[in-house]
């Protein structure tokens, strides 16, 4: 990914959380516009981006990018469904009378080895794009190592990010990553950010392959 592909995913994931708070505000009192229904729909990317098309006059433009992004922008969305959110709802006589985003959907997410093979395959995958190769062994081994481990955990993030964007996510496994990173990264987390994280990780292990060639 270029320093213009990340931007442009963690611009889209902005909204695309900023877009859920919205939607949770306004179901306090109107309850219909997370319906289980329409939970259902917006849980999958490719009718997720089909609801986007029909309410786009009804949402906050600014929580909502350029046309030409509607459809990774809609998978990322339906994305935090089943990776951290989860909505709750309360029936009275059969009348839906309340429905809530409840945070902390960690479920089948909390085994730590699904996190190191998640950040393995992130590592594997950009040192292979810098033309360093690593097997899966040692890119596990990689993924555990202390000197970078958050480093590796924001290119594992980031990785995963694009993967959601194209409707390809692990699920729940990506909430435990994001809390395994620092807080302080978490809320700074930008393109220079992620950057100088790849930089350090590329760095490290490059510098490591070439004294024992």
């Amino acid at each position: 990914m270029t320093r213009l592909d990340v931007s442009t995913l963690l611009r889209l994931q902005r909204q695309a959380y900023g877009l859920l708070l919205y939607l949770d505000r306004r179901a306090a009192t109107e309850p219909e516009l997370l319906s289980p229904e329409l939970v259902v729909q917006l849980s999958n990317g490719r009718t997720a981006v089909q609801w986007l098309r029909q309410s786009y006059s009804d949402l906050p433009q600014q929580l909502v990018p350029e046309r030409k992004l509607w459809e990774p922008f809609a998978r990322l969305f339906a994305s935090f469904f089943p990776t951290s959110f989860q909505v709750d709802h309360m029936e009275l006589d059969g009348q839906l009378i309340e429905s809530r985003i409840r945070r902390g959907r960690i479920r089948g997410g909390s085994n730590s080895g699904k996190v190191i093979g998640l950040i393995a395959l992130a590592i594997k995958h950009v040192l292979s794009a810098e033309n360093i190769r690593v097997d899966r062994d040692e890119a596990r081994r990689l993924a555990e190592r202390d000197d970078i481990r958050t480093e590796s955990r924001v290119l594992a993030y980031v990785w995963e990010l694009d993967r959601r964007a194209r409707g390809k996510s692990k699920g729940a496994v990506v909430h435990r990553l994001w809390l395994s990173l620092p807080v302080s990264v978490r809320t700074s987390l930008d393109e220079s950010v992620w950057w100088l994280a790849r930089e350090v990780v590329i760095n490290v292990i490059g510098k490591e392959k070439n004294r024992t060639c």
